[in-house]
């Protein structure tokens, strides 16, 4: 009788009890774009480019000067800054881990 129950303990915990795991895998890239004198720059066109795939992400900068890359892949990335009247910006081996946000503000 105590084989039995010990049996039907262990298939209880280990089939009954559902566990519940939520892993992340990715993270985000992050960042203000400022001019020289400190104002923020809206509508600025910024690439992330996975260094190690290639996959490209495009966005712009809102209107408060901020950009997001949001569920990326572990990995190097380069992040380019492009607007008509300013010299663009690349900042490359930007190592972004999983569940760590990176932060790369610019400055054009």
């Amino acid at each position: 009788m105590k084989r039995i129950l010990a049996v039907l303990f262990l298939l209880v915990e280990f089939l009954g009890v559902p566990t519940i795991s939520a892993q992340v895998s990715t993270s985000s890239i992050n960042g203000l774009v400022t001019d020289v004198s400190g104002a923020v720059v809206a509508n600025a066109k910024v690439q992330a480019k996975n260094e190690d795939t290639g996959v490209v992400f495009e966005g712009a900068t809102t209107s408060a000067g901020t950009y997001s890359f949001a569920s990326l892949t572990p990995g190097r990335y380069s992040i380019t800054v492009t607007l008509a009247g300013f010299q663009t910006y690349t900042s490359v081996h930007n190592v972004l881990t999983v569940g760590t946000p990176l932060v790369v503000d610019v400055s054009l």
